[in-house]
């Protein structure tokens, strides 16, 4: 069946789309003038008399002149200058620019998507399942997710499944739900003798195979439900397809929720940025951008704020594709600071199809008025949630006595419910039904306009106190035991992650609370900890201690427990620096002042941390035993007591005692709920296991120490706390594999420790991992960069002086080797001075047999057993070696009972067939 469109000008008119457009792009105009223009363009250049617009556009019914005039004054200024409407007084109307009449297949013409289908393949596949096997499928998403564009490829990808056509049909435009049926029918070709009757169009389409696509239906959806039921009952051979911000609710509806684009995961784009770049949402804001006039390239250097502006966007193509438009003349950094504004701005030229679709906020503002009074309210008070919240936190948002004063609808909890459930089926919410209760967000950009809504209001500040008040209270849930698996506790933090920082930021807002803030930082330590967030909680303390400051001595209490987390992030970014000790110094000071015994533990453990991290072991253990004094094993779940006399003894040597303590610990129930630090920095099995690996290797047990540092590394990634996970890589994984296993498992060992300290800021975990990554290079027989830069180019603490010495590494400190000679004993002194040995022995073998002297010595007190089967090696090594040292060399490895598959076994029995064959 052939369609006739008419071309003028810049201006195409389809009658059967009910569609102008000028230049490509569409134009707004009701039904009725676009009848008239049809009618004049189909006559041009000939006049139209008014008795036959009337008949055309009005049939049937009596209107007066005036409406014509209306209609074509309408018209004129959508046309604009040279419009061509010449208006003959007592004749009638003529269309006076030359017309093009254009003749195509009716159905075989869809209009082009406004936005790139890209990352669409899956839901390509299932509406194609859909339309195969239902005859009414609805798309439902949010307005600018591209709803439309996706109708429009899979109406084309399955067009030649229907022998009629597929028929597409705008009905934004409409802003009368009563002229839909004669819309469709208009499209179709149809004239029915009564407009409004879906029946007769029913009817009409009876024996007709075909596809017709009702685009944007959300804002005459009863209508609509009304129509396709109609046409299904009486149309067997029709098949439609729907797009729509909420579900018709009609009889044998299919609905498929369209998800925003695919997003680079956090801290993707800093690890990969090629592959976060290769994501959806990256590539159409990459592809975009680069039609900008002047194109706008992105750089792989710049996919980090690239994901953060689509994560910002939600993943939106119509935000992402306005946005992108912005980047020419802002670029990512300030475009990402003026977001909501450049989101707000008409785009010029190119835009999108719809005017509606110029902005966002015009986007926004087309969905906010369609709802009904109590769901505006419910929706402005839901943008108080930051992040995900649950049915049992809408209560918030809820009526109490005080808003009695407020203007505007009162919310009681019920209407809250059922409202809800509304913004969800309008796409306005999303609801997360994976998990064991369904939990509730709006996207980013509906969350920012959402809280314009209210924003200066006196129902945005109680709202915002009794939202502070709820994540105070969700932070004290979280910290108590529970019988929460790892994974679903720190699920559950991230989950409340942007509630805290929200609340944060008003409570020391203006218009704030300072004493609710200070509760909630104090609150918030551990949890950020928990997260391993440490540069985020510093940034938020150094705010909370310059407003404690301000008032001193009004708030000891809430310092104290500001510090004594802070210590520990301290740490866990920058190491064992003063400030450490300042913090947890000042924290035992007022713990002690305040009579709180809990807190001085807390600060007792932070001052052995402090120690302990600048390589003083022994000073470690005072902190430690003082800990153990005041610390009752019945008030320590988490075992601590044995766990830092454990690292203090294994640190200094003394390895019997250190591992009883380790296995002591483990043989106690683990604390409750498995992901409690409890202020204490690590989890507990995965701390006491990771240096429970190193110890029993140190003892000559590798069988044992693998399976503890696999065990213990299983565990830290099942908890998916980035800080046990370093922290047992480093004592563990990274060294055990270093030691026992192949140069390739030791890489990707350190690998896993990079990525991780790279992901989550943490620059002194980072450096363990530079250490490790070298050593493995060197295994694998790789040229690393210069040795000296190595050295001297980073600010290594004692503990990584130590590690990067005992691996063989060379010197980092001034001092060089001399620094191990002063007398200080720490678990590797054998082995660093063993290679110091083997570095003198071509030159001065005698020095050397006395440098591996004094190792043994040291290895058969601590019992590492590791070291003195290194130290009979080298010792067979030596120029001039005799009996007595490769007698020595088989006793020791007489002592092992497993691991013989381990580098250093093999390399001894080799060593040991060699000097037999040379005896021989």
């Amino acid at each position: 069946m052939a369609r006739e469109s008419f071309a003028f000008g810049p201006f195409r008119l389809d009658p059967a789309q009910q569609l102008l457009t000028k230049s490509g792009h569409p134009l707004a105009l009701g039904a009725r003038a676009l009848a008239i223009l049809a009618l004049l363009a189909e006559r041009a250049p000939e006049t139209v008399g008014n008795a036959e617009i009337m008949a055309r556009v009005w049939p049937g019914i009596f209107v007066e002149d005036a409406n014509i005039r209306v209609h074509v004054s309408g018209l004129r200024k959508v046309l604009g200058e040279g419009h061509g409407i010449v208006n003959h007084p007592g004749a009638g109307y003529a269309l006076s620019t030359p017309v093009r009449r254009c003749s195509e297949e009716a159905g075989r013409s869809l209009p082009g998507a406004a936005v790139a289908l890209l990352g669409r393949d899956d839901a390509l596949a299932h509406l194609s399942k859909s339309l195969a096997r239902h005859r009414l499928t609805t798309i439902i998403g949010p307005g600018g997710i591209g709803k439309t564009s996706l109708a429009l490829a899979a109406a084309q990808a399955v067009a030649g499944r229907f022998p009629q056509g597929v028929h597409f049909v705008d009905v934004a435009p409409l802003h009368d739900a009563s002229l839909l049926t004669n819309r469709v029918a208009a499209v179709l070709g149809l004239r029915l003798a009564d407009a409004d009757s879906a029946a007769e169009l029913a009817a009409a389409l009876r024996d007709r195979a075909l596809l017709l696509v009702l685009d944007n239906c959300e804002h005459v959806v009863d209508a609509a439900a009304v129509l396709v039921e109609e046409l299904q009952a009486g149309a067997p051979a029709l098949c439609i397809l729907v797009t729509s911000r909420e579900p018709l609710r009609a009889e044998g509806e299919h609905l498929y929720r369209l998800q925003p684009l695919g997003l680079p995961p956090a801290g993707m784009a800093e690890h990969d940025p090629a592959a976060a770049m290769r994501l959806p949402a990256m590539r159409l804001l990459m592809e975009r951008a680069a039609s900008n006039d002047p194109p706008f390239v992105l750089s792989e250097a710049e996919a980090p704020l690239a994901a953060r502006l689509c994560r910002a966007l939600d993943g939106l193509p119509l935000a992402i594709e306005l946005a992108a438009a912005r980047l020419g003349g802002l670029g990512l950094s300030a475009l990402l600071a003026h977001l909501d504004e450049a989101l707000s701005t008409p785009l010029e030229g190119s835009g999108p199809a719809q005017p509606r679709h110029r902005t966002l906020t015009a986007t926004l503002d087309w969905s906010y008025g369609l709802l009904p009074p109590p769901e505006r309210a419910l929706l402005d008070r839901l943008g108080i949630f930051c992040g995900a919240f649950s049915l049992e936190a809408v209560g918030v948002v809820t009526a109490d006595r005080e808003d009695e004063a407020v203007a505007g609808p009162r919310l009681g909890a019920a209407a809250a419910v059922a409202g809800l459930a509304e913004l969800i089926d309008k796409s306005l919410v999303v609801a997360d039904l994976s998990g064991d209760q369904p939990w509730y967000r709006l996207l980013d950009t509906m969350r920012h306009y959402a809280q314009g809504k209210l924003a200066g209001t006196e129902l945005s500040a109680r709202l915002s106190r009794r939202h502070a008040v709820r994540v105070l209270a969700r932070l004290a849930e979280l910290a108590a035991p529970s019988t929460l698996q790892a994974e679903q506790r720190q699920t559950a933090n991230r989950r409340l992650l942007d509630d805290v920082r929200g609340a944060l930021d008003w409570a020391f807002s203006p218009s704030g609370d300072l004493g609710l803030g200070l509760s909630l930082a104090t609150a918030a330590g551990p949890f950020y900890l928990q997260l391993s967030m440490a540069g985020e909680f510093r940034r938020q303390a150094a705010r909370v201690l310059s407003a404690i400051a301000a008032v001193p001595g009004q708030h000891s209490a809430a310092e104290m427990g500001l510090l004594l987390t802070l210590g520990s992030a301290i740490y866990n970014t920058d190491g064992a620096v003063p400030a450490v000790f300042d913090a947890y110094s000042r924290a035992l000071s007022l713990a002690e002042a305040l009579g709180d015994v809990a807190a001085k533990r807390r600060s007792l453990w932070g001052l052995w941390l402090h120690a302990f991290g600048l390589g003083h072991y022994a000073e470690s253990l005072t902190y430690a035993e003082a800990f153990s004094a005041c610390t009752p094993p019945e008030e320590d779940p988490l075992h601590v007591r044995e766990r830092i006399l454990a690292m203090s003894l294994h640190h200094i040597g003394d390895l019997r005692p250190a591992r009883e303590l380790a296995e002591q610990a483990l043989s106690r129930p683990p604390p409750q709920g498995g992901n409690v630090l409890g202020g204490y920095q690590y989890e507990h099995r995965v701390a006491i296991l990771g240096g429970l690996s190193r110890v029993l290797w140190l003892q000559g047990h590798a069988d044992q120490a693998r399976a503890a540092a696999r065990d213990s590394l299983e565990e830290g990634l099942k908890s998916g706390h980035a800080l046990s996970i370093l922290f047992t890589l480093n004592l563990g994984q990274c060294f055990i594999a270093r030691v026992t296993g192949t140069p390739e498992e030791a890489r990707d060992a350190a690998e896993l420790m990079l990525s991780t300290a790279r992901g989550n800021a943490l620059p002194y975990w980072l450096r363990y991992g530079q250490v490790y990554r070298r050593a493995a290079a060197m295994a694998l027989g790789e040229a690393p960069d210069d040795a000296e830069a190595f050295l001297r180019g980073t600010p290594w603490n004692n503990g990584q002086v130590e590690l990067i010495a005992t691996l063989g590494l060379g010197h980092a400190h001034p001092q060089g080797f001399a620094r191990f000679e002063n007398g200080e004993v720490f678990w590797g002194l054998p082995e660093v001075f063993r290679l110091e040995a083997e570095r003198l022995a071509a030159r001065d073998p005698a020095s050397a047999a006395a440098l591996l002297d004094h190792a043994d010595r040291i290895a058969n007190r601590q019992g590492a057993l590791a070291w003195q089967l290194r130290i009979a090696m080298s010792r067979v090594r030596l120029p001039g070696c005799h009996a007595g040292s490769v007698r020595a060399l088989e006793a020791v490895l007489s002592r092992f009972t497993e691991g013989f598959d381990t580098p250093d076994l093999v390399a001894a029995h080799r060593t040991l067939s060699s000097v037999t064959v040379r005896a021989g």
